[in-house]
């Protein structure tokens, strides 16, 4: 440790760090807890109990060349807490967890760069960066791996003589047939191998370019392994004629296949490692001492407060917003009344129901006029809260994993409302015995949108300040051979039952 930067230089800096990092974690508990939540429910994500120990002990590998060093308090700083706390309040509000914790990881940093300057930060930066990969993030990609999986599957399978068919994730074989499931995707493969091979990366190599390079490769042989999985779990099967490849061996095979090629790349990669000078594997030992002034006792003192004040205000003004959201005593979504030619039919249309969960209220009711049925269905969130939101993704029209109906065609349409039109989403369903015409949109008090980051703005714009953050899902269905058809009858159901439908909705929203 270099003399001209004593110990109690950073004594005092560490205990305002602690305390303000532990009055943080207290605020944002609820955050916390979702994140934990998730590494604990979900196998994708588990590596996040790993993040933060590690992060810990990459800071703590640094603190020779902190050492040389003295801490500087940036007060300045501080001001990057307005748009940070204001997101995290925003996701919040929203129910977007993604954008909540990534709000609350971010305050992280900027605490550090308050307490400590930037000269400190610098040397701290890649384990406040690896701080991130605490956040789950990846779900969106599931569909595309999905794709990915059975693209590679089904042309191997091709390569290796066997006569392939397929419908969406649909393998068929002629002794059997695979479903490419969202276990399937590799997501879990592909995050944690990202995880792994960023930390392997900066352990290994010096050179920014060989990191990145190390990372992009990686990513693409997990994709590249998942496939080789699928494959080989499907020719396994197929060879055996369903006696292998299902139950425990398919996880067993695939995790084989998986964990081969993986650990291949990794040994592939340690071989071009760079060789280690002085300092730990990593970073760059930078030998120069900071000897200016030690900062003010009062300057650090400030800056405590000001980051407490910064960090608070935010849950502060949450629980606020939330005390003064008015709650109706009543939230049941009425049927809405006949209107025009249409008449209420005794039961709804067929066994197909729209997948929506957590809902305070639904109505699922058949109309029928001289040309036709439709189905209207109706999912109420009030109050909503995580776990209990319209915009989450377990909802949807049709699941991923449906064996009976997979979705043929989705594209948005003009529909007429009153003097002007609104946008909605119009999905075509096939099963084995019928064709459905979906026509489905959100309900954001006196709104429509197909739009869910509109959807989720106008969400927390209502919660935040202190109004009702209501939604429902309007979901109609007609059965025709000819989709022409049945978006006529979804077209004159429409012109005379939205008036209808809105007042059903407003009433619950008004209710007292």
């Amino acid at each position: 440790m270099n003399l001209d930067v004593p110990p109690r230089a950073w004594k005092g800096a560490l205990l305002a760090f602690a305390f303000t990092l532990l009055a943080t974690l207290l605020a944002y508990g609820t955050t916390i807890a979702s994140l934990v939540n998730i590494w604990s429910h979900s196998d994708t994500f588990v590596y996040g109990f790993f993040v933060a120990p590690a992060c810990v002990y990459l800071a703590w590998r640094s603190r020779a060349s902190l050492a040389t060093l003295r801490p500087h308090p940036t007060p300045l700083a501080l001001l990057a807490l307005i748009p940070i706390g204001f997101a995290w309040l925003v996701g919040r509000a929203a129910s977007t967890l993604l954008l909540e914790q990534l709000s609350f990881v971010a305050m992280i940093p900027v605490l550090v760069v308050a307490h400590f300057g930037w000269r400190a930060t610098h040397r701290l930066a890649f384990p406040l960066a690896f701080l991130f990969f605490s956040v789950p993030f990846g779900d969106f990609l599931q569909p595309t791996l999905m794709v990915i999986t059975a693209d590679f599957a089904e042309q191997a399978l091709r390569w290796s003589g066997l006569t392939v068919a397929r419908e969406g994730l649909f393998i068929i074989l002629p002794n059997s047939r695979w479903q490419i499931l969202e276990s399937c995707s590799g997501l879990r493969f592909t995050v944690a191998g990202a995880v792994l091979a960023t930390l392997f990366a900066f352990l290994t190599y010096r050179s920014i370019l060989k990191r990145a390079l190390f990372v992009v490769s990686a990513i693409a042989v997990s994709i590249f392994a998942n496939g080789v999985r699928a494959y080989v779990l499907i020719l396994i099967g197929h060879l055996t004629e369903m006696r292998r490849g299902q139950g425990f061996d398919h996880y067993f095979y695939g995790w084989l296949v998986f964990t081969i090629i993986m650990s291949g790349w990794f040994l592939l990669g340690a071989h071009f490692r760079d060789r280690e000078t002085s300092g730990a594997p990593g970073e760059r030992e930078e030998p120069e001492s900071d000897v200016s002034r030690a900062a003010p006792g009062g300057q650090r003192l400030v800056v405590t407060g000001l980051a407490l004040l910064a960090v608070v205000a935010w849950p502060a003004f949450d629980r606020f917003a939330a005390s003064h959201e008015g709650e109706p005593a009543i939230a049941t979504v009425a049927t809405p009344p006949p209107s025009g030619a249409w008449k209420v039919e005794a039961a709804a249309h067929g066994m197909w129901r729209p997948l929506f969960h957590g809902a305070t209220s639904e109505s699922n009711r058949a109309y029928g006029a001289t040309e036709g049925s439709v189905q209207c269905y109706m999912a109420y969130y009030a109050n909503q809260s995580q776990g209990r939101e319209l915009l989450r993704e377990r909802n949807s029209i049709v699941h991923e994993e449906d064996s009976e109906w997979r979705t043929v065609r989705e594209v948005d349409r003009q529909v007429a409302d009153g003097g002007s039109a609104f946008t909605l989403r119009e999905t075509v369903l096939r099963s084995r015995d019928e064709q459905l015409v979906v026509w489905h949109w959100y309900w954001i008090p006196d709104e429509y949108t197909t739009n869910p980051i509109r959807a989720k703005f106008l969400q927390a714009r209502a919660r935040i300040l202190g109004r009702r953050d209501h939604a429902a899902m309007i979901v109609l269905t007609a059965s025709s051979r000819e989709p022409r058809d049945a978006e006529r009858l979804l077209a004159n159901f429409c012109a005379e039952m939205l008036p209808a439908i809105r007042r059903s909705l407003r009433s619950v929203y008004d209710a007292r």
